[in-house]
């Protein structure tokens, strides 16, 4: 008894007097910066700070200047942990152990907004299938009521749909036409009973058919002229700036795209508006708080470039007994936690996202 006494009071005392684990943090808003005062704030600081709080850890930040550098120190132990945006890798993930994922994201690219109404956004718009295939219907809902009415009318209504076959034909066709349009030129007309009947069936059809046309050429059309997803194929022979040493950077180049070198998104996406560079690529939440907070509106942001889970780096070793984990995972399900992103309007509102 007074062995495991002296023990758990030695515990106590190495406890007591254990040095605070050394936090890196690279500038990357708005998951961390540092205020004029020269403290540390942003969401992964303030994840962080609570995670910590509740495994009892005492913490110091640590400046990195580039995020490849600094995980290169919490692999070789000069760190205990990387906080900030980081992205799951499997390469990453040979060398350091990662916390739980605090976001999902996607790598997202900032380009001039741009109305791009062109010949050939009008082509592409044209032939989306759905509107293809609407398109083919009433197609064929003009010739058969234009055959109807013809067949109705030729020999009761000589003068206006009478004739040879081609002349009675094309005049009921353009009789179906015109009424389907609504223009109504009134040169044509049903007598019968039977061709005023088919009118009135054709009239209310083809009010609900312009209608549905209507829409699905508008969506179409700003589908395509208007896309909230990014390929890497459109980016190919074009200026893309990027964080130096970022993951960003490292697949883009994998994929052939040029990428240049800029000292901060805000830097890229000014750059950007400028016309100086094609586009700014990078975590589109990055992107998109980076706009908001420093006023740059002329631009639009596509993500889906690839989809990203963002977490903490650990020391080999260091959550062995997954006390960080279970701190960290207890802190992202708290209702606490949940007010403080929607006071920040991330990522519930879809502010971000």
């Amino acid at each position: 008894m007074m062995f495991k006494a002296f023990m758990s009071t030695l515990l106590m005392i190495g406890a007591a007097h254990a040095e605070p684990i050394k936090v890196g943090v690279v500038e990357s808003p708005p998951f961390a910066w540092q205020t004029d005062s020269g403290e540390w704030t942003g969401v992964a600081v303030t994840l962080w700070t609570r995670t910590a709080d509740d495994a009892g850890v005492q913490w110091t930040p640590v400046k990195v200047d580039r995020v490849d550098d600094m995980l290169d120190q919490v692999h070789a132990g000069t760190l205990d942990i990387a906080i900030g945006g980081l992205t799951v890798t499997p390469e990453r993930a040979t060398e350091v152990d990662f916390l739980p994922a605090f976001e999902v994201s996607s790598i997202g690219v900032a380009t001039p907004a741009v109305s791009e109404l062109q010949f050939g956004t009008l082509l592409g718009a044209l032939s989306n299938s759905a509107f293809v295939g609407l398109s083919v219907i009433v197609i064929a809902l003009v010739v058969l009521f234009g055959i109807a009415i013809w067949l109705a009318e030729r020999r009761a209504n000589g003068s206006e749909f009478g004739g040879r076959h081609h002349h009675g034909l094309g005049s009921g066709l353009w009789w179906s036409m015109v009424t389907m349009s609504t223009v109504g030129y009134g040169d044509k007309s049903p007598r019968t009973w039977v061709g005023r009947t088919i009118a009135g069936i054709w009239i209310v059809l083809a009010l609900v058919l312009v209608s549905v046309f209507t829409g699905a050429a508008a969506s179409a059309f700003t589908q395509r002229a208007v896309s909230t997803t990014a390929t890497t194929w459109e980016l190919q022979g074009k200026r893309i700036g990027v964080i130096e040493g970022g993951e960003t950077e490292r697949w883009l180049n994998s994929r052939g795209v040029r990428t240049v070198q800029v000292v901060s998104t805000a830097e890229g996406l000014r750059q950007v508006a400028k016309g100086e560079l094609h586009g700014m690529a990078g975590d589109t939440i990055t992107l998109r708080w980076t706009m908001l907070e420093h006023f740059i509106d002329d631009l639009t942001v596509r993500g889906g470039l690839r989809q990203e889970r963002l977490a903490f780096v650990a020391r080999p070793g260091l959550n062995s007994e997954r006390k960080l984990t279970v701190s960290m995972l207890r802190v992202l399900q708290s209702e606490e936690w949940a007010r403080t992103l929607r006071g920040h309007g991330w990522p519930a509102s879809n502010f971000l996202h």
